[in-house]
């Protein structure tokens, strides 16, 4: 893969009263080619996850806002943080190279309280979907 064609997937989270205008924000500001809506169990809380490109300044703009990665195979969410924290869980310390067993975190968000290790919770959020936004404008808007 080319550096041109390179993205980063974004998660940004939502309240159900202001999904919609979330949902035209992110449509106007990034152009991604679609928007995937996972929500909470209590429909309190909505995470928008999307492609964007790599080159994209997404830390100014979007509050709420943070880079994810993807397993695609059990459709996991994740930080790199939530990750380093996960391996801490399960061996007691951070062993580089280890192997998770995504099987175990299907249709999963695992992320970190906080930015750094320190004091930083583990959150394992079950994934609920509700619904997918396709941007019809994307081929057009070059």
């Amino acid at each position: 893969m080319n550096e041109k064609n390179k993205s980063l997937i974004l998660c940004t989270f939502s309240r159900k009263e202001n999904l919609k205008s979330t949902k035209n924000f992110i449509f106007a500001k990034f152009n991604p080619k679609n928007i995937i809506v996972y929500r909470d169990k209590d429909y309190s809380q909505f995470m928008l996850f999307y492609d964007v490109d790599a080159t994209v300044d997404f830390k100014t703009g979007v509050n709420g806002t943070i880079m994810v990665h993807h397993k695609t195979s059990s459709n996991t969410y994740f930080t790199i943080n939530a990750l380093n924290l996960l391996v801490k869980e399960e061996l007691g310390t951070v062993v580089p190279n280890h192997e998770i067993k995504w099987d175990d975190y299907i249709n999963k968000f695992i992320l970190s309280s906080t930015n750094t290790e320190e004091n930083a919770e583990l959150n394992k959020l079950n994934l609920i979907f509700y619904d997918k936004y396709y941007n019809y404008y994307k081929d057009s808007a070059k």
